[in-house]
């Protein structure tokens, strides 16, 4: 069950919103402040609610939070969790990386789609961060996941950790294009994964025949 999914059973077995068709985007959108085009897009799946308004919504129909936004099937929260926790750590890294590089950064406001701003060489730069997970015990094949919001942040970085390495103690931080993302991921729920293959000989890592170029490199 997705998030459109548990909306409209939430407004279905609301005691308060009117059912559909007699008034429920009006009285969504007269509630929490927002436009009646944003509720439409809820419910149809379009877009979600950003998490001030996420928060107001289930309190309106009276449902957790948590099992609006998350679910609760298949240890769907357990798995965000992880995945927030992962994401944090991938976000800390690069902004250590960075100071180590001497590049002046910080952190973005809660309300942008990126993770990190720095200035490089006179340009200003705004990434999402995300952490890449192998696949199998060689470490030479990786998959990275990122949700519709951080591809359209300005820039996108994946963090492949590999101890000890040339580059950085930590692992790689490569820029990962969202062109590059959206021709050669695949769907998966509510994220684009990327699969990325290590050529342990040339040191590089690779999507498709495409080498990603490593940050600050």
């Amino acid at each position: 069950m997705d998030f459109r999914q548990r909306l409209l059973q939430a407004c279905h077995e609301s005691l308060v919103v009117p059912q559909y068709g007699k008034g429920q985007q009006t009285f969504i959108a007269g509630e929490l402040g927002v436009s009646q085009e944003a509720v439409r897009k809820w419910l149809a799946g379009e877009t979600v609610p950003r998490m001030k308004k996420s928060i107001q919504l289930a309190e309106l129909l009276g449902v957790k939070h948590s099992w609006l936004m998350l679910g609760t099937a298949h240890g769907e929260i357990e798995h965000d969790i992880k995945t927030a926790k992962r994401h944090a750590a991938g976000v800390y890294g690069f902004m250590a990386f960075l100071e180590n590089r001497g590049v002046g950064a910080r952190f973005l406001g809660k309300n942008t789609k990126g993770d990190v701003s720095f200035i490089l060489n006179g340009k200003q730069f705004e990434v999402a961060v995300e952490v890449a997970q192998a696949l199998d015990d060689t470490q030479t094949k990786w998959k990275v996941k990122f949700t519709q919001g951080q591809l359209e942040a300005k820039g996108n970085i994946t963090f492949i950790e590999l101890d000890g390495t040339p580059y950085s103690v930590a692992g790689y931080f490569l820029l990962t294009p969202s062109d590059v993302v959206s021709k050669y991921g695949q769907i998966e729920g509510r994220f684009t994964s990327l699969p990325i293959d290590y050529d342990t000989e040339g040191k590089v890592f690779r999507v498709g025949n495409m080498i990603l170029k490593k940050v600050l490199s």
